[in-house]
């Protein structure tokens, strides 16, 4: 007889008992201060006096129970029976059922904590990446695009997922009940959850339509696209709120002992994997048909622009469906050994807990035209810091040039002076910024400051050479007119050899 056919007989047995315990609690009437008689799931169990602990042996239909051992439920001093502060239902001891090798395997504890440390370790990566990835094409408008707004869409659904995720551990390692918070919580990542795997398959629907029926143009409006990716999981999370609140309240909603309720989060997941690994099927199929279809030159064009957008694109195609399709297979695997679901879990929380890094690294930080577009922004930040420096330079200097005016002023006054006090002549000065180029050994000669009295010989000018090099603020030359002042510095013929006066 096959493990299924066994299964089978049991829970046939289990309604058959079920049916009859429903019978005894019709024919029997409630007597005062009891605990009334009930039906746990697996046994039936009678009417119990108030403050005592009701005993029963292991069911002898349950396969899996030691048949000598027994069960305990206890009945509280109010006449009701325990309820478990952990299920929020009422709770019976079957612990002593068990045989000892009925607990979870032994080795599969021994990996759970390095399991975990990976899922810990990869969710966060994922987080930090995402965070960055989705700023970096949110922030540059030269990257807005449809398909771009189509991956930022993506890059929430997956931050959504690892934050949540984190938010859940630490949440169950606090607290472990059936709170409202507690299942508000479940909820939302129950949708993350959903989301994330449905903007997968529209990132998959949207390739497909793009290749079959508007290949090359990604211009078309995504709002349909982003209306289902947030929308379609509500179609779905409702009804199984609705049903865990009806027929499963207990375990803050983790604990999945009714299949039906299961599959009513994990079919869509299911489905949306089976549809994802088609789109890939049938894309890779009429892509290879028409990149060697003809030899023609526009072909080969249309061939070299189909492969440079499709490698930052139907990459994720294989990421997403491929990978997915190969974990459903080896969970059904897992289950014919231990080695195997101990490789499995490793697996499956490696590609999951990861495939967020994975999906930043492939749309954005390895994507062609995010490189050139920041390579772009760094050089435009590079330079606008060299123009910064050089005004700020140039600010300096004219401040400088002004003061050696000042300088020059009181040097002419002492010259142009007679002893009979006759009237000195005036004296003004004139400031000349030329356009300045870079210069070897970054020398701008920048400002030249002369000072021109009326009567004085023009030879009396004195011309201020600017050296931007660290450290050096100026250096005063020779007396010389303002013609030979504009044709040193035209020339370059200014030298070092100079006065210095700082």
């Amino acid at each position: 007889m096959s493990n299924d056919e066994i299964i089978s007989l049991q829970r046939q047995r289990v309604a058959i008992e079920q049916e009859l315990c429903q019978a005894r609690y019709q024919v029997k009437p409630l007597a005062a201060s009891v605990c009334p008689l009930t039906w746990d799931g697996l046994m039936c169990w009678p009417e119990t006096p108030a403050g005592t602990q009701a005993i029963l042996p292991c069911a002898s239909y349950i396969d899996v129970f030691d048949k000598n051992e027994t069960a305990t439920r206890d009945c509280t001093i109010n006449g009701t029976w325990f309820i478990s502060p952990t299920t929020n239902e009422s709770w019976t001891d079957y612990t002593r059922c068990h045989p000892n090798n009925y607990s979870v395997n032994p080795p599969i504890n021994e990996h759970l904590p390095h399991i975990k440390l990976i899922s810990k370790i990869g969710y966060s990566v994922s987080l930090l990446t995402l965070i960055i990835a989705f700023l970096i094409l949110f922030c540059n408008k030269r990257l807005q695009c449809p398909r771009n707004h189509l991956h930022l869409q993506l890059f929430l659904s997956f931050i959504s997922r690892s934050l949540l995720t984190h938010v859940k551990n630490i949440f169950f390692t606090l607290e472990y009940n059936s709170t409202l918070s507690c299942k508000l919580i479940i909820v939302v990542w129950q949708y993350s959850l959903l989301a994330n795997y449905n903007w997968l398959l529209m990132e998959g629907l949207y390739l497909h339509n793009l290749v079959f029926f508007n290949i090359f143009n990604d211009n078309s409006s995504i709002l349909k696209y982003i209306i289902l990716g947030w929308s379609l999981p509500v179609l779905f999370i409702i009804p199984w709120i609705i049903a865990r609140s009806l027929y499963e309240d207990t375990f803050c909603w983790v604990i999945n002992k009714n299949v039906a309720l299961f599959w009513i989060i994990r079919g869509p997941i299911t489905i949306s994997i089976i549809l994802n690994l088609i789109f890939f099927i049938n894309i890779t199929r009429v892509l290879f048909l028409k990149m060697f279809s003809s030899s023609s030159v526009a072909q080969a064009s249309r061939c070299y622009k189909y492969s440079k957008w499709f490698k930052s694109t139907l990459v994720l195609v294989p990421l997403f469906g491929v990978h997915y399709a190969l974990l459903l297979i080896a969970n059904w695997l897992a289950s014919l050994s231990t080695s195997l679901e101990i490789i499995w879990l490793y697996v499956d929380q490696l590609f999951t807990s990861f495939q967020g890094f994975f999906v930043a690294l492939l749309y954005c930080f390895l994507n062609g035209e995010v490189q050139q577009e920041m390579k772009k922004w760094w050089l435009r930040q590079a330079s606008q810091q060299d123009g910064l420096h050089s005004s700020n330079s140039m600010t300096y200097n004219s401040i400088l040039t002004q003061s050696m005016s000042y300088l020059n002023r009181g040097r002419n006054d002492g010259t142009n002076g007679n002893g009979s006090g006759a009237r000195k002549e005036s004296t003004r000065t004139t400031s000349i910024l030329l356009n300045t180029k870079d210069e070897p050994n970054h020398m701008y000669p920048a400002l030249i400051s002369t000072d021109l009295s009326p009567s004085s010989d023009p030879g009396n000018g004195n011309c201020l050479y600017v050296n931007d090099r660290p450290g050096s603020f100026g250096t005063l030359l020779r007396p010389e007119s303002m013609e030979r002042c504009l044709d040193k510095t035209q020339k370059g013929g200014f030298n070092e050899s100079s006065e210095s006066i700082l």
